[in-house]
């Protein structure tokens, strides 16, 4: 599979001839792929597609990335991992799926223009199972104005996912249920002074940053 990574220009040529397909993915692979797709395009996030990205250990399943940068020439991965569902059973573990990645800190600091002071998270994105893309959504909007935000990825609870924002010490959350869908809003908690009221989806930002202000 290494002839897949290969960078001259001849093994490019010939991993084109086996004009590699999806046909050979299973059904369950193919809707999990897919649905990632969706995610990221609901995320206005830019990815290329190729099937004939590789990593170099065989303990991989699902998805595999790299993030790159143009401003690296021809190593231009800052990044890269993916999606291993057994690995931790086979180390001994239970049988969790996890995601895994690692970084060229070295590159990041070559391509980083300007050094920023890391914040604390200031806003947690608490959604219920049902509604997470729109979570997700949410999360990638607050991050796009700037707003210093998280979200639950081990699918807690609503309360499970209070309590990790009070762990984090988040002042804000916003909360996504049932409810809210309904009325096209979303609640938001004051953690400090334990009040919450709704606030419309169209106005939430402008909302959250005259609060972030007077914090």
């Amino acid at each position: 599979l290494r002839v897949l990574d290969c960078k001259r220009e001849t093994c490019k040529k010939e991993v084109e001839d086996l004009n590699i397909k999806e046909d050979y993915l299973c059904k369950d692979c193919l809707d999990n792929f897919k649905r990632i797709l969706s995610l990221l395009d609901d995320l206005e996030i830019n990815y290329i597609y190729t099937s004939a990205l590789v990593r170099g250990l065989d303990y991989y399943t699902h998805t595999v990335f790299e993030v790159v940068s143009k401003k690296l020439g021809s190593q231009d991965a800052l990044g890269a991992g993916g999606r291993y569902n057994h690995l931790i059973k086979d180390l001994g573990g239970p049988e969790i799926g996890a995601i895994g990645f690692a970084l060229g800190i070295e590159r990041i600091l070559l391509v980083l223009e300007e050094k920023e002071k890391i914040r604390d998270t200031e806003v947690f994105v608490a959604a219920m199972p049902q509604f997470r893309e729109d979570g997700f959504k949410l999360l990638q909007r607050l991050r796009e104005e700037n707003i210093s935000s998280e979200i639950d990825y081990c699918d807690k609870s609503l309360k499970g996912q209070l309590r990790v924002a009070q762990k984090k010490k988040c002042r804000f959350v916003l909360i996504l249920g049932e409810e809210e869908k309904k009325e096209r809003v979303i609640t938001l908690k004051d953690m400090q002074k334990s009040i919450q009221k709704k606030i419309s989806e169209r106005d939430l930002v402008k909302v959250l940053k005259g609060y972030l202000k007077v914090c």
